[in-house]
């Protein structure tokens, strides 16, 4: 099950951009980055720890198969079904829907660099209104 384009604006107003992974069937969805997730990343490199990855993504999900958690209080039964499936696919954060979405959510590569194409996309938050037009 995906979410609806709705479901979909309403964490892009949340969040500001919103990667989109479908693979395998599965729909997932992971929050724009702040500094603190790319410490986070950056500490984990520094340390070769193998699983920074899906770590990373584990903190950054915020919708999977058409549930959607946006507060972190929400989160912890999506974390956890997130990484049960991880257990089954150890190296799907390294595949080329997973890995180029983190990249560009992090900022690795330029924005509009993941080109919508099956499985993946980064979507750019949602458009402001002006008050002078």
């Amino acid at each position: 099950m995906a979410l609806s384009d709705e479901q979909l604006d309403q964490l892009r107003a949340k969040f500001g951009r919103v990667g989109v992974v479908h693979f395998e069937g599965h729909e997932f969805v992971f929050q724009q980055p702040n500094q603190e997730h790319g410490r986070f990343f950056r500490r984990g490199v520094a340390a070769n720890d193998p699983d920074v990855a899906d770590n990373l993504a584990a903190q950054l999900i915020v919708a999977m198969d058409g549930e959607a958690a946006p507060e972190p209080k929400e989160r912890e039964p999506l974390r956890l079904a997130f990484r049960a499936w991880l257990k089954t696919r150890p190296l799907a954060m390294d595949n080329a829907f997973f890995a180029p979405v983190l990249s560009e959510l992090l900022g690795q590569v330029e924005e509009g660099g993941v080109q919508k194409k099956d499985g993946c996309r980064v979507l750019s938050s949602t458009p402001t209104t002006s008050l002078t037009g």
